[in-house]
């Protein structure tokens, strides 16, 4: 009955013609078959679009979990009472100002304040869950947590010292 491959081939293909399944799984039809088919440059820039959108969210991990270190830093600078919570703030504002592509805002009410007192409000919220404090800094904590309250109230930046050199060095080591 087949005398040759070609004819095996042939009676493939009308065979997938009448009963109107195209050959390859997944394709509705003939057009999305042939459309799959010679639409090749269309996936190499899909597979860009995905490789691009990949290393951006790599680059962003990156700077997240820098800055979570070099926050912790400060937290364990503050805790140690290397530093002041004026300070501590000084060095969020400076995480905030250096990496300022991913914005931190703890809370959609703060976003009309300015940067200054927004990183003294982060610090604030991760200072009271996160520190065991002596007396000393409880007193520097309410102070500095009265002088934020009246910023905050006024909309105006809280006054910061420049954060100290040591951490500073260590972000970017």
């Amino acid at each position: 009955m087949f005398s040759s491959a070609r004819s095996i081939i042939a009676t493939l293909i009308l065979s997938t013609i009448v009963v109107g399944t195209p050959p390859l799984a997944g394709s509705e039809s003939w057009a999305d078959f042939f459309r799959d088919l010679f639409s090749i440059a269309d996936y190499e820039s899909l597979i860009d679009d995905e490789n691009k959108l990949t290393d951006q969210l790599n680059r962003k991990d990156v700077i997240i979990l820098g800055r979570l270190s070099a926050k912790n830093k400060v937290i364990d600078a503050l805790e140690e009472g290397k530093i002041s919570f004026s300070q501590a703030a000084a060095c969020f504002y400076f995480i905030q100002k250096e990496t300022n592509d991913i914005l931190e805002i703890h809370d959609k009410n703060f976003k009309h304040l300015p940067k200054e007192t927004q990183s003294a409000i982060n610090l604030l919220h991760w200072a009271k869950s996160s520190i065991k404090m002596s007396d000393v800094q409880l007193q520097d904590y309410e102070n500095f947590k009265f002088l934020v309250e009246n910023a905050e109230c006024e909309g105006s930046a809280v006054d910061l010292p420049l954060p100290p050199v040591f951490l500073i060095t260590d972000m970017f080591n």
